[in-house]
Order: structure tokens, then sequence, then C-alpha cells
């Protein structure tokens, strides 16, 4: 198979790094068949609100990775070119990247993993090593040098000695590094770390650093998210609280969107993680049977986040992580975009459902639920009055009032690009369809 290579500089369209797979994220895992559970929630959503999915190529180099991409249909997504895994650009494709991890890593793999993503991967994305390197190299001296960084606080909060060994450790490094003129190297600190700290100490300088790394790679090949260190980690820098995330894919798929639709449209008739028994096949069926309706769920979808941004003010938009506090205003102001925008596009979807297909709907739904439990009366009511929608647009010109000009005249970007046609809902209704589809089958 002739691989397919994307410049960095020439991927468009909503796109994602995703790091989970990561084995250093895999090691923070005392369960594998939960978190394997979690990836594919994870991935399932990235599926359906990104265009593509950059991965380091590096962490296929592995057994876990093996076992995750080569069940359930994902061995697809690499041969349709959904999943980009990321290749050094001295490399010219995947089994160059094994090899090198057996020769130069001495790690133990199985030619297994080498044959399964050779033959599946379709497209890579080249990055430059030392570029990439020198950016993370930089980000570490500065917290280094700053006794005021987040790092350094947080150690010095655990074990003022920590501190000051790790300050050591990074300052020789550096001067070894002036000397020699390699590149820096992840897998030489984390296992000096490893010897050298223990207990909080040593996570919390692991955990920082492979923030750090994870920021580096999704910035080397083009994919940084607004909230980076939100979205490439269970790791919160202001609490040092390893899982609890304010923003992630998960939680704004989750918590923001689907709880709001569920809500406005289908009166928490379905559960909220909705795309949980729906196969990866089935994901991918979503994303193919009608690429236009698909993708533009995607580009909508991260037009509100992009808007969201664009309207909760940073402090400092070139900040290599975000505030506690500017993370929770800013999950606000995305909750915000979301059900304005669904809001402006429930008229319009309704108002192109027949009156027929109505019926159908519902008699559908009720053949579907009954024995499960009572159906609400006001999912039938929703069908068929404006109450709801007169609430909702009411709620709607009150809050409209408060927001500023600015606020205002980004949010008119957003209308006028879509025309409020119904681009989230239209989706949305099919995962509905193809959850209801699974939940038979299922029983």
């Amino acid at each position: 198979m002739e691989l397919v290579k994307h410049l960095p500089s020439n991927l468009i369209g909503p796109r994602t790094y995703f790091s989970l797979i990561d084995k250093n994220n895999i090691k923070q895992a005392k369960n594998w068949p939960e978190y394997k559970s979690e990836l594919d929630q994870v991935l399932k959503i990235l599926l359906l609100t990104k265009d593509t999915i950059v991965i380091a190529g590096s962490s296929l180099c592995n057994d876990m990775a093996f076992d995750y991409f080569s069940e359930q249909d994902k061995a697809s997504l690499f041969k349709n070119g959904i999943i980009k895994p990321a290749i050094r650009s001295q490399f010219s494709n995947f089994s160059e990247v094994f090899n090198d991890r057996i020769k130069h890593k001495k790690e133990n793999l199985s030619d297994e993993i080498n044959q399964f993503f050779t033959e599946n991967i379709s497209e890579i994305v080249p990055w430059n090593l030392y570029d990439n390197s020198n950016w993370y190299k930089n980000q570490i001296a500065e917290q280094v040098n700053n006794t005021d960084s987040v790092l350094r606080t947080n150690l010095r909060n655990i074990d003022k000695i920590s501190e000051k060994r790790f300050v050591e450790l990074l300052s020789n490094e550096f001067s070894e590094l002036e000397k020699t003129k390699n590149y820096f190297d992840r897998d030489k600190i984390s296992k000096d770390v490893q010897i050298k700290f223990d207990g909080e100490s040593r996570t919390a300088i692991t955990q920082f650093l492979d923030l750090l790394y994870y920021i580096s790679g999704s910035r080397v090949v083009n994919c940084e998210n607004y909230v980076p260190q939100e979205n490439l980690i269970y790791y919160s820098h202001a609490t040092m609280n390893f899982g609890n995330k304010i923003i992630s894919d998960k939680s704004v798929f989750y918590n923001i969107i689907t709880q709001i639709i569920l809500s406005d449209v289908y009166d928490n008739t379905f559960p909220i993680d909705i795309i949980k028994n729906i196969s990866f096949k089935d994901i991918i069926t979503l994303r193919d049977s009608n690429k236009t309706k698909s993708k533009l769920f995607r580009e909508k979808y991260e037009e509100c986040l992009k808007v969201a941004q664009n309207i909760q003010t940073i402090q400092d938009k070139d900040t290599l992580l975000l505030s506690l506090n500017e993370l929770s205003l800013l999950s606000a102001e995305i909750k915000t975009q979301f059900r304005e925008s669904i809001t402006d596009e429930l008229a319009t979807f309704r108002s192109k459902m027949k009156i027929t297909n109505k019926l159908d709907y519902i008699f559908e739904l009720i053949s579907q639920l009954v024995g499960i439990f009572v159906i609400p009366v006001s999912i039938i009511n929703l069908m068929f009055n404006d109450a709801k929608l007169k609430e909702i647009n009411t709620l709607k010109k009150i809050r409209g009032t408060a927001i500023n000009t600015k606020e205002s005249l980004i949010r008119k970007h957003i209308k006028e690009k879509y025309k409020n046609d119904p681009v989230l809902l239209s989706f949305f209704d099919d995962i509905i369809k193809k959850h209801k589809e699974n939940y038979l089958t299922l029983k």
C-alpha cells in the first residue's frame, strides 16, 4: 500500500491529537478492560466530531495499542485515513518506526504489531524531531528556571527537597545537551525521574512532563485544541487532580451538547451515554452514509467551540496552560454557545418534519419502549405544539439583552454561516436512530 503523506501545515478541518493510547497514559490505568471502555467512548466522540485524528506512531508500538486497535472494526479507521499516525520525518513508514524502537529502545515487541499496522495504515503525518524536541526542552526549561512555575510550585508544596533535586537533574541534562548537541530525550528523562524520585513527587513530575510532551506533539502536527491541556491527559494542573477534568472532548459531548439536545428535543427519553452501545462499524456508517450532513455537523460543532473561545477573554492568549477560573468560564461559554445554536436550529428542525413523519416517529418510539418505562406525555406534546419552543425563545431573548456587542457580532457569524439550518439536530437525530436500533438488538 502506497502511503499518503500529509504535511502538518496542510491539515485542515476539525482535527485532534489522540494521546490516551500512549504507553505512559496506559500505565496509569489500573484496569485495562475499564480503560479500553473509556477509550472507546472518547474515540467514538472524536469520530463523530473530528475530520481527522492524529496519533503518535510510536504510541502504536506496544501490545496494548495492538490489542485495542485490532478489534471492533478499528482497523478500518487506519485504512480509511481517518486516523493518521504521526511519523518522524526521517522515517518513511510505520515499519521503520517499529524497527527503530527495537534497535535503539531495546523494546521486546511482537512482529504481529508491525504487520498489523503496516497493513492497515494508509495515511501519515510526518513531523520534525528537532522542532518538537526544542519546543519541549524550552517549555521544561521554563518550568526549571521560573521559581513560580506550575511544576516547581507543586513540587515545593509536596517536598522542597524534591524541587531542588528536580532543578539539579534538569540543569545537568541541559548542560550535557549543550556539549553533545543531541536532542532532548523524553524517555531518558522519564527513566531518571523513576529512579531518583518516588511517591507524590514522582507522580507530579511524570504527569507534568507527559502533559508538556502531549501538547508538544499536538503542536508539531498542527492539531492544537482550544484548551490543549484538558483534551490531552487526565490531569488538572491547577488542582493536581488526576482524573477530574473541567473540559474534555467527552465532557463537552456528553455534559453539554447531548444533555441539551436530549432535554430540549427528546425530553430526556434516552440515556446521556447514548453512543455507548453504538458499534464502531455504525459510527463509521454515520460518518459515511451522508458525508455532507456529518461533515456539516463536525464543522458547526467545531465552530461552536471556536466562537466560545473567542468570546471568553483569556488573560494571556499565548499561555501554555489555562487557569482553573479560565477553564470554568470557558466551559460555561461553550455550554451557552451550544445551547443558543441548538435553540436557533429547533424551529427549522421541527418545521421540516412532516406530520406523517412525526406520527411514524412517535408510534415507532412507543412500540419500542412499551414495557420498559412509561413515556412522558410531554414528548408527544413536544412534537405537536410550540409551547416549549416559545419558552426557549423567550429565555433566549432575555439573555440576548445582556450580552455585549462583541458577543453579538461573534455569534452573528455562526448564524449567518449556517442560516439556522438544523445541522446539529439533524445529524444527532441519526445518532438517536442508530442508538434505538442497537438498543433493540441488545434486548
